[in-house]
């Protein structure tokens, strides 16, 4: 039997784990980041004419009504879309690694 044969299971083993590290860090690289930015749109609104559900209404320091609308700033959409990217793709390298170690494993049974 060649010795790639013999320490295939062994190999497959490895890239498993590495696919596991690489999946956890993209899936642990979007629980730690924190969005910097705006996140609601400020508006305009009339505030005789609130709309309960689109417009979210706030008070600064001096209890002054300030008006933001419920409308995400297009950088938080950004920073929702590549957060979504990255762990989806983190969750299928970190199952891809797991099918792979479950392959090797299997392998190394036939053995």
């Amino acid at each position: 039997m060649c010795s790639f044969c013999k320490n295939f299971p062994l190999i497959l083993n490895i890239i498993g784990l590495i696919c596991d590290i690489i999946g956890a860090f993209f899936i642990a690289y979007e629980v730690v980041r924190r969005f910097e930015g705006e996140i609601f749109a400020e508006t305009n609104v009339d505030k005789n004419n609130i709309d309960p559900d689109r417009d979210i209404e706030l008070a600064d320091a001096f209890n002054d009504p300030i008006k933001y609308s419920s409308d995400y700033t297009q950088t938080y959409k950004n920073y929702l879309t590549s957060k979504d990217i990255n762990m989806k793709t983190g969750l299928i390298i970190l199952v891809v690694g797991f099918v792979v170690q479950i392959v090797s494993n299997i392998l190394q049974w036939k053995n």
